[in-house]
């Protein structure tokens, strides 16, 4: 996703991080313990600026297509889309524009 490199970042020395972002289906994360994007505190470094970088780049690539990492598989229903979009988006959608947003 990105590569951080920022000689400041780290107190320890000029310590390099380079991001992935992977999106996995729920099922594969059933047994986890998941924190909410939101409820993540306290965080060292810039690691919130990584976070918020992937979460942007998830809803960026949501945006822009209906299901790009293919995490509902094969055939889905619009109430499922819509809860994915939503979920990814951090907050309720709306049906009526959401519907029309897709079927265009």
């Amino acid at each position: 996703m990105h590569v951080f490199d920022d000689p400041d970042r780290d107190n320890r020395g000029w310590v390099m991080s380079v991001a992935h972002l992977v999106v996995v289906p729920e099922a594969s994360v059933a047994n986890v313990d998941l924190t909410p994007v939101a409820e993540v505190h306290d965080l060292v470094y810039d690691h919130r600026q990584i976070i918020g970088m992937a979460v942007d780049t998830l809803r960026a690539s949501y945006r822009a297509a209906a299901d790009p990492e293919r995490l509902l598989g094969p055939e889905l229903t619009l109430l499922e889309l819509l809860r994915l979009h939503s979920a990814i988006a951090g907050e309720p959608l709306g049906k009526d524009t959401f519907r029309r947003h897709m079927m265009g």
